[in-house]
């Protein structure tokens, strides 16, 4: 995998609360059955909204999506794109520390609208949303609940509009934990993954303190996939159960956790170890 983003941003423009910014970035990752690598730029503007306490962001981006598939004939899909968009964002945070949560709430969304009038060569929409919840239920025990949900669609045909590295590919340390990254993804008659047009993701935790900074967690994390269609197409249901200890440091808690899956697919691990930092809804 390789990274490489840089961001110029000019706060209170004109006086305001707006903060505007430019951005360009450079992403190639190896994932098991597919490469993908995207390169573009944006240029949006967010502003803080102190009543009712919501951060709002408007963005407009032009990037180049390239997949490069082991079996491209099994899955017919978009796998070169210019995606040419404008993305809006929302986020009402009422949690009392966003690098280790112990109480409060968080709501968030995003819309991303793509079309040929923009500059791009496909046409296509995207919505995902969320809400987590962080209950302390005694002193030293928190109860964590997330669901996170999205959707891409295109009123032309989704193999024409719809880019490969634009589908959702769920699975690692922050969603399914049983999995590795893009792991509890729909597959095609191969085993590759193909990713889903749409997927609802629930996780639930119970985390018990046993010294100030140290903590271990029991989890449930859980998918429901639709692989071709937001309503009625193909749809799975994948799942893990799992173990954790997490210690607390100044940027996030550093997690080492186990997840095992009850019912794999065939093709599916039994069981993923992930070590990796920071918070994971």
């Amino acid at each position: 995998t390789m990274e490489a983003d840089a961001t110029y941003s000019v706060p209170q423009i004109f006086g305001s609360d707006v903060t505007g910014y430019v951005k360009a970035e450079h992403r190639f990752r190896e994932e098991i059955s597919y490469d993908y690598t995207t390169q573009g730029v944006a240029v949006g503007a967010s502003t803080f909204l102190t009543n009712p306490g919501v951060l709002l962001t408007a963005e407009y981006g032009f990037v180049d999506e390239d997949a490069d598939r082991d079996d491209d004939e099994l899955f017919d899909s978009k796998d070169s794109a210019i995606v040419s968009s404008l993305v809006l964002r929302a986020s009402f945070d009422r949690r009392d520390n966003f690098l280790k949560p112990s109480s409060g709430y968080h709501i968030f969304g995003s819309y991303k609208f793509a079309n040929q009038a923009l500059g791009g060569d496909v046409d296509f929409q995207k919505v995902e949303g969320g809400f987590a919840y962080h209950l302390p239920v005694t002193t030293t025990t928190v109860l964590h609940m997330g669901v996170r949900g999205g959707a891409i669609f295109s009123t032309g045909s989704s193999s024409d509009n719809i880019p490969f590295v634009e589908r959702f590919f769920l699975g690692g340390e922050n969603t399914v934990r049983g999995y590795r990254e893009g792991e509890a993804s729909p597959l095609d008659e191969k085993g590759n993954e193909i990713g889903a047009e749409a997927y609802v993701l629930t996780n639930v935790e119970l985390e018990q303190r046993v010294m100030s900074d140290l903590s271990v967690v029991l989890f449930y994390d859980g998918v429901h996939n639709s692989r071709d269609d937001v309503f009625d197409g193909e749809s799975e249901y994948l799942y893990s159960i799992g173990l954790g200890v997490r210690y607390q440091t100044v940027v996030g808690p550093v997690r080492l956790e186990y997840g095992y899956n009850p019912d794999p697919r065939k093709e599916d691990p039994d069981a993923t170890l992930h070590l990796s930092v920071g918070f994971p809804f």
